[in-house]
């Protein structure tokens, strides 16, 4: 077995409905999930 270490970031709910809350009316698996994927992306970098 591999010995990862996982780090848990801050739930940054603000901030993901600033980005969520404009695309609220997008279909499940569509450009909202696409943007949340970013926002998530963008903390492991």
């Amino acid at each position: 077995m591999y010995k990862v270490q996982f780090v848990e970031g801050k739930y940054d709910v603000e901030n993901f409905l600033r980005i969520a809350k404009p695309l609220a009316h997008e279909p499940e698996g569509g450009r909202r999930c696409w943007a949340c994927y970013r926002l998530r992306l963008k903390k492991t970098a």
